[in-house]
């Protein structure tokens, strides 16, 4: 699949994706293993397109996963959320032909449950990390059946 399908795909519904190392080469603010919806895009030329994207969703899940690759005041390393360059709704710029494996992978819809699952928990909640362990914890106790 290329970008320029997913962004048909992401037409119909908004597409749950995972991104992979290749998404750190955009300049943008996803970083390897970050979550974000796909919400649509256009192609503005044959090698240049706009890919909308929603990290609201995948908020918590992503906050541990960013880097301090921005220079703070004293040039102290901080966050593109602490430097103000985080936007909830974003563009990414992408080659519209490109195959999407190396930048991003679509998720499986029990991926998305259990996000939805923990989004539903009153705040304040444990970060998404102790939640699932916690999960996992809880299921390993169960007898089988």
């Amino acid at each position: 699949m290329n970008f320029k399908e997913l962004m048909e795909l992401a037409r119909f519904r908004p597409v749950a994706v995972e991104c992979l190392p290749l998404a750190e080469d955009w300049e943008a603010y996803p970083e390897r293993g970050m979550r974000m919806h796909v919400t649509g895009g256009t192609v503005q030329h044959d090698d240049v397109g706009k890919l909308q994207v929603d990290f609201t969703a995948f908020e918590e899940f992503n906050r541990p996963l960013e880097s301090a690759n921005y220079n703070g005041p004293g040039g102290k390393p901080i966050t593109a959320r602490e430097y103000g360059d985080y936007k909830v709704i974003d563009t990414v710029y992408v080659d519209p032909t490109q195959d999407i494996s190396g930048y991003v992978q679509l998720l499986d819809g029990g991926a998305q449950v259990l996000l939805a699952e923990f989004s539903a928990l009153p705040t304040p909640r444990p970060s998404y990390v102790s939640w699932l362990e916690a999960r996992l914890v809880e299921l390993r106790q169960r007898p089988a059946s």
